[in-house]
């Protein structure tokens, strides 16, 4: 009898428990998608100015990366979100035709955060799909640090 009750209590809190969790978990989506949208709202918002959301602004880019690459690629080009460059290089390379244009403002959002040798390491992948994905994604950047990134792979020289 003292087991039947001891387990009962234990199942009961582990579903309030549970529940809580699940709807704590909702309820952070929504607060930082509200997060988010509101720093897009603030003309010149960027993330630097505003650490204390940081957190909120990650967590959202977490859940929208793959699911919404344009979405996301905006968000980090928008709010200067510096800190998650291989998120971009794995949308650099998505199949072809899945977010091409994300995959080059991604190209593109790397070259401008100094990221160089990252895009020359997707460029020397040793699987040659992805190599092509990033050759072919970096080639519509329309930048010459690109452009000689490029030639340097075509050529067979030394990248970065």
């Amino acid at each position: 009898m003292f087991g039947r009750k001891v387990f009962l209590l234990w199942l009961l809190f582990s579903l309030v428990v549970l529940g809580v969790q699940t709807e704590s978990t909702g309820e952070t989506a929504a607060h930082d998608h509200a997060v988010v949208q509101s720093l897009l709202r603030i003309p010149g918002a960027k993330l630097a100015a505003y650490p204390w959301q940081k957190d909120a602004v990650n967590r959202h880019l977490g859940r929208i990366h793959e699911q919404s690459p344009d979405d996301y690629v905006k968000i980090v080009q928008q709010l200067d979100v510096r800190d998650q460059p291989q998120r971009l290089i794995q949308i650099m390379t998505l199949p072809d035709g899945d977010a091409r244009q994300a995959g080059i403002d991604a190209a593109g959002l790397l070259l401008q955060f100094g990221k160089q040798e990252m895009l020359q390491s997707a460029l020397d992948d040793a699987d040659d799909r992805r190599a092509a994905a990033a050759a072919t994604i970096v080639g519509f950047v329309g930048a010459d640090e690109a452009a000689q990134m490029l030639k340097a792979v075509m050529l067979d020289e030394p990248g970065i």
